[in-house]
């Protein structure tokens, strides 16, 4: 009789999150070397190491104090789930953090009902979301104010600058700001390639239909990937600006100060007459906020993925020890032993994994017997 597979997703997905945990380090061997590409992987490895893909949807919180970059991140993020397959994956939601009103709290950081706020949506964001072909009836609902419960009511929450992730941080315990700290992360982190890619390099999007010979210059093989996240009116807003926003020069402080407008021109004329991008103006920050929209759905679908890969392969490893199986047998083992795990991939996918591990098994058993 077979045992159950009740507990194999939930042990993948503890390993793949232990071993994120445990592989990626921002320094070298040296104790005076520091490497920021190494330390943007290691903060992205936190990040994926407190992610549960197990439910195969996360919930994402963009916090902001003006009622607005949020609402257009949340709508671009699911603009762009959407996309890419995940409209059911990535649940985005956005909230605005309120301050206290009284100046005499000992508490600076206390979060007041937003009823003391005005929670309508502003008219700048609403146009604004309207020109990039956002969902209105999200981009123009009334907002809502950061509770600190929303911590542990969503999978990850990204804050628009870093002063705002400090207040909430400071708002906590030591020991709190510990667990919560991985999942609390900046919104710009995701502009990174570094960052976005460190859960999987080898996932591939079925979108992937970005022509780099537009860009100003040549990007890398990661930028290929992130674009590619996005349709082609998308691209085109970010094109002009993708250059200085890859390469992470911006602080999110500056990035995200902008106010939306849909009047400022992406393209501005210089001193010499020629066309170049309008930059520290809100067509650059726009842009940062389309990039990272694909940089968090590229993130959180590759953290899923391979958590999934990971408990597909404890299966795999626990159940078939010999080469007696035929695929059918298999398949039917797999269905029977976790549905959840096994429906996640496609037929041909399960196979492939499934052909693969056999291929290892038969060299691990002729090794084993050379060696008798």
């Amino acid at each position: 009789m077979l045992r159950s597979f009740d507990r194999t997703l939930a042990f993948g997905v503890w390993l793949a999150r232990f071993l994120w945990g445990h592989t990626t380090h921002a320094f070298s061997s040296s104790p005076d070397a520091f490497s920021l590409s190494a330390y943007q992987q290691a903060r992205a490895s936190e990040t994926a190491h407190a992610l549960d893909g197990s439910r195969f949807h996360l919930q994402v919180l963009i916090v902001d104090t003006d009622n607005q970059i949020g609402r257009i991140a949340e709508g671009l993020i699911a603009r762009v789930a959407e996309y890419n397959d995940g409209m059911f994956i990535l649940f985005p939601t956005s909230a605005t953090f309120v301050g206290s009103s009284n100046k005499s709290n000992k508490n600076e950081n206390r979060m007041v009902s937003y009823a003391e706020q005005d929670a309508t949506a502003p008219e700048n964001a609403v146009q604004v979301c309207r020109s990039l072909g956002l969902d209105m009836h999200r981009s123009s609902a009334d907002g809502i104010a950061f509770d600190e419960s929303y911590l542990d009511g969503y999978d990850l929450v990204l804050t628009t600058t870093d002063t705002l992730r400090n207040k909430i941080l400071g708002s906590l315990s030591f020991n709190s700001q510990q667990y919560y700290g991985p999942k609390l992360r900046l919104l710009s982190e995701f502009l990174s390639m570094d960052f976005i890619m460190a859960s999987s390099r080898k996932r591939t999007s079925s979108n992937e239909t970005f022509d780099n010979s537009k860009a100003d210059k040549e990007g890398t093989n990661t930028q290929d990937v992130v674009m590619g996240m996005l349709d082609g009116e998308l691209q085109d807003r970010v094109l002009p600006f993708l250059p200085r926003l890859a390469e992470s020069q911006l602080s999110s402080s500056n990035l995200f100060a902008h106010e939306p407008s849909v009047h400022e021109p992406r393209m501005a004329l210089n001193q010499k007459g020629a066309a170049v991008p309008n930059r520290n103006a809100w067509p650059e920050t726009e842009a940062a906020l389309i990039l990272a929209a694909a940089g968090i759905t590229r993130f959180c679908l590759d953290t899923i993925e391979t958590q999934m890969k990971v408990a597909f392969n404890v299966l795999l490893q626990n159940y078939f020890k010999h080469l007696d199986w035929t695929w059918e047998e298999a398949e039917e083992t797999l269905r029977m032993g976790s549905s959840g795990v096994v429906g996640y991939f496609s037929p041909k996918q399960r196979r492939v994994q499934w052909e693969e591990h056999m291929v290892e098994l038969q060299r691990q058993l002729e090794d084993e017997k050379a060696q008798k």
